[in-house]
């Protein structure tokens, strides 16, 4: 299985953050041989950033899922976010437990 790297630090994050001086989180998108894109996210998910990540969900005409290995910390609203995607049937991948129980909760 072959994946095509496509890094999308986007200068979005700045857009959002500008008064942090930095990015939370980074989106990477991978495409497999089968043309199915995992979009790898990471770092710390926010509010600020749901647009953004569904912007890019928005613009996929192939199947989609987010990998969520690498999330450390993720807000309520970003928490509402992945339940509401995962309601629509978007794979999570490598959901941080502590994500998953409190989607749960929701």
């Amino acid at each position: 299985m072959a994946f095509y790297v496509h890094s999308l630090r986007v200068q979005v994050f700045k857009r959002f953050l500008p008064e942090r001086g930095g990015m939370t989180c980074k989106v990477v998108r991978l495409i497999n041989r089968d043309r199915s894109v995992l979009l790898h996210i990471s770092g710390h998910l926010q509010e600020v950033h749901i647009e953004m990540i569904d912007e890019l969900l928005a613009k996929e005409t192939d199947p989609v899922a987010l990998d969520l290995g690498e999330l450390t910390l993720a807000d309520r609203e970003a928490v509402r976010f992945l339940a509401t995607l995962d309601a629509r049937g978007v794979g999570l991948r490598n959901c941080p437990w502590f994500i998953r129980e409190w989607m749960r909760k929701l």
